[in-house]
């Protein structure tokens, strides 16, 4: 705190620092008398599909730009595999047409051949009789398109069939049935046949079928790209699809060279930083530099550190910084005195978008609060994921509406597709009948906060701790009970300063358990 403060009164002059890692290009002055200092990082190279490139060799520009990786279409996610090369294609919802393939069930076309409507896809197939996964009671629904089959077990899940084509069903609805009982006959002799003219693509257990002024794209995905969407997964126009596994740098990017091999392009580039430094560079060309290096007189903020170099490089300064000042004056102290103060200084997070969490905007939460916010609704989505296959061939109790677009009226059944479609539109609630009861489920899930590492001084890391009580001993006490109070929050007095002010035993010592492992012993005992 002496040390910034110090600083802060005799304004000691800003150093500029590297933001990226490489060598120094060149240094120059600008018309303005301040030195410019231009570094290029060594050269990448990136293999990506020649329809995402927007650039050509020789340019240079923003690192955002290089690549385009987000769907150029809206439509559905497909994978499928040609000549040891994956694949992705973002086919046409309107026009193009994917079939999954039953188990056993063989292709009688090829993969890219052309067919016509109404074209045999599969050979002839029979499919196999339902049968009864657990013991429970059989609820028959019929609606116009399709019959399906819902038996709620006494395990209290609700399992739901499709009853084949053809097929009869060999109980009544409402009849109580046991494990392993034959709820319906095997269906006719069936195949698949193409709904439009077109090319199709095969996958492992599935094949689609291009339509002739289809929309949807194919674009190959090398092993350098991290695919974004799962296979038969909806994607929206603009949705980021592909991932390259670059860092994510704000600066240009000058293009060496381009080589193109049939649908795949190898990019050479390198990342290139200008820096206008306030005072004199302290580098000279060639000097190799990494990022967070100062690159000027002066002092190096802190807070400017941690967002150009992370909070890593941000902490192993400021150690540094605060050992010369002791050491200057003959004093060693061990490095464990200062690393129990910077982890807290450097341990806070400025919420940046709250989501669907507890926090507001700006908030400045400590990063274990943070964590757990985050864990928080990461399993309650995950619960809402469960909650999702419990009610798949349920009976919709309300229609389904988004945007004022009717996606299922009332009485429908609420398919796998279904659901997944109303997923994708922002549908958060569905009412549906779940073992004769109507309940409302959630099925959007919770959108987690984002937010970024803050620094903060000593003095505003004590107010901004857990405990209210201790920061309230601190400084600036009204205004923290008052907050406390408008907040109604709790002090569960598990730590020093709030147990020596209301007279508790402090919670130290050899014998004494953590919360969580008291926790244990009382469910144990």
């Amino acid at each position: 705190e002496e040390l910034f403060e110090a600083r802060k009164t005799t304004k000691a002059p800003h150093a500029a620092v590297a933001p990226i890692p490489g060598r120094v290009l060149k240094v120059e002055t600008t018309r303005t008398g301040h030195d410019l200092v231009e570094i290029e990082s060594d050269p990448r190279t990136a293999v990506v599909p020649s329809a995402l490139l927007q650039v050509g060799e020789g340019e240079e520009v923003d690192a955002s730009r290089l690549f385009s990786l987000k769907s150029p279409v809206s439509g559905q996610a497909f994978f499928f595999s040609e000549n040891g090369q994956r694949y992705l294609a973002i086919l046409d919802e309107d026009l193009d047409r994917v079939y999954l393939l039953p188990e056993g069930v063989r292709p009688v076309v090829g993969h890219r051949q052309e067919v016509e409507e109404g074209q045999k896809l599969t050979e002839e197939f029979h499919v196999e009789a339902v049968v009864a996964e657990a013991a429970g009671r059989v609820e028959v629904v019929e609606d116009k398109k399709r019959r399906h089959l819902l038996l709620h077990g006494r395990d209290g899940r609700t399992y739901s069939y499709e009853v084949p084509y053809g097929a009869q069903i060999l109980v009544q609805n409402g009849e109580d049935v046991e494990e392993g009982r034959k709820l319906t006959t095997r269906s006719r002799p069936m195949s698949l046949t193409a709904e439009v003219a077109g090319t199709v693509l095969l996958a492992d257990r599935s094949l689609a079928v291009v339509a002739k002024g289809s929309r949807g794209v194919v674009l190959p995905v090398p092993p350098g790209l991290e695919p974004r969407v799962e296979h038969g997964a909806p994607v929206r126009e603009g949705q980021e699809i592909l991932r390259l596994g670059l860092p994510p740098l704000s600066e240009t990017v000058v293009v060496e060279e381009i080589q193109r091999d049939g649908e795949l392009c190898t990019v050479r580039f390198r990342f290139r930083a200008r820096v206008e430094c306030t005072e004199a560079a302290i580098v000279r060309e060639g000097d190799k530099v990494e990022r967070g290096d100062p690159i000027s007189k002066g002092v190096v903020p802190p807070q400017y550190l941690m967002e150009v170099a992370g909070v890593r490089k941000a902490y192993e300064y400021l150690l540094e910084e605060l050992q010369r000042v002791y050491k200057t004056q003959g004093v060693d102290i061990n490095d464990k005195h200062f690393e129990v103060v910077l982890r807290q200084i450097l341990n806070n997070v400025r919420i940046l978008d709250p989501g669907e969490s507890n926090f507001l905007l700006n908030d400045i939460v400590p990063l274990e609060i943070f964590q757990l916010e985050v864990r928080r609704l990461s399993e309650e989505n995950e619960r809402i994921r469960r909650a999702r296959e419990e009610i798949v061939g349920a009976k919709l109790l309300a229609p389904l509406v988004r945007g004022g677009t009717l996606l299922a009226e009332a009485g429908e059944t609420l398919t796998r597709e279904l659901l997944e479609r109303a997923v994708a539109l922002g549908v958060r609630q569905v009412r549906v009948e779940v073992h004769g009861e109507p309940r409302t489920v959630r099925i959007a899930e919770y959108r987690l906060p984002q937010g970024e590492r803050e620094l903060l001084r000593i003095s505003r890391v004590a107010l901004v701790r857990k405990s209210w009580l201790a920061a309230a001993s601190f400084e600036r006490t009204t205004k923290v009970l008052a907050d406390a109070a408008l907040r109604g929050e709790e002090d569960h007095l598990d730590s020093l300063k709030p147990c020596l002010m209301v007279g508790k035993k402090i919670p130290v010592g050899t014998g004494f358990r953590r919360p969580e492992e008291v926790e244990k012993g009382s469910a144990k005992n």
